[in-house]
């Protein structure tokens, strides 16, 4: 079998349809379109390339998407923002204890999980990947 391709919308993408021969030695052009990205084929699922260009350009935007995530940057946030979260956090769910979380934060002191006791934090900003869950 022997492709026969067609322009493209987006590159890096192949479209194209399937040549065949018939055992009489005659050439058939199959119906569907088909993509190809790659060493990967998949049927558009119709005959009409209009559509299959419509499947080609959404295709290539979904694997742009992917790319994206996976390529993202973490977000960078600082400490006062997180400490204003916690004072929302224990606001909204009626903490008790939110008088003393709001007094331990104004005068600096948060304790992290595996610290030996609460230090002064520097108010400068921190990678949410390299955070972990702070204790008022």
């Amino acid at each position: 079998m022997k492709r026969i391709l067609e322009d493209s919308p987006a590159r890096g993408y192949q479209l194209f349809r399937w040549q065949k021969q018939k055992p009489d030695g005659s050439v058939v052009i199959l119906p569907n379109y088909y993509i190809r990205r790659g060493q990967k084929s998949v049927s558009t699922g119709t005959d009409r390339l209009k559509d299959a260009k419509v499947a080609v350009k959404k295709l290539a935007g979904e694997d742009a998407q992917a790319r994206r995530r996976r390529t993202a940057k973490p977000d960078t946030i600082t400490v006062d923002t997180l400490l204003d979260l916690v004072i929302e956090d224990y606001a909204k769910n009626e903490q008790k204890s939110l008088t003393e979380a709001k007094a331990r934060i104004q005068r600096g002191e948060i304790g992290w999980p595996n610290s030996p006791g609460p230090f002064r934090v520097a108010r400068h900003s921190l990678s949410i990947s390299r955070m972990r869950r702070i204790r008022p």
